[in-house]
C-alpha cells in the first residue's frame, strides 16, 4: 500500500456534509490501522461496557455500494420491460474473505 501500488484501483469519493463541508476521501484508511491505538479508543454503542471501536468495527459497514446482478438469459426475457437496463461488466469470478482478530 506504502508503495502506491493500489493507487490505481482505489477512486476518490467526494461526500458533503451537512453544512456544506466537502470531504475527499482518496486512499484506504484501514491501511494506516496499529493494533496499539486499539486501548485508546472509545466504544462506539455503549461507551460504559461496549467493546465495539472504530477500529474493531467489521469493515463490512464501512461502506455501501448496490449492484443488481442477473443472469444474461433473465436479462433477455424482460428486456421489452426493463429497456433502460445494459450489462456493464461481466462477472468472472468471486470470493470472500475474512480474519480473526490478532489480539
Amino acid at each position: 500500500y506504502e508503495s502506491g501500488a493500489f493507487e490505481q484501483e482505489i477512486l476518490p469519493v467526494t461526500i458533503k456534509g451537512r453544512k456544506g463541508k466537502v470531504t475527499v476521501v482518496a486512499k484506504d484508511e484501514e491501511a494506516n490501522r496499529k493494533v496499539s491505538n486499539i486501548s485508546k479508543l472509545r466504544p462506539a454503542f455503549d461507551r460504559k461496557n461496549g467493546s465495539i471501536t472504530a477500529m474493531n468495527a467489521s469493515t463490512i459497514s464501512d461502506g455501501a455500494a448496490a449492484l443488481v446482478l442477473v443472469s444474461s438469459k433473465w436479462l433477455k426475457a424482460r428486456q421489452r420491460e426493463i429497456d433502460m437496463v445494459s450489462p456493464l461488466c461481466r462477472l468472472l469470478a468471486s470470493a470472500d474473505a475474512a480474519l480473526e482478530p490478532m489480539w
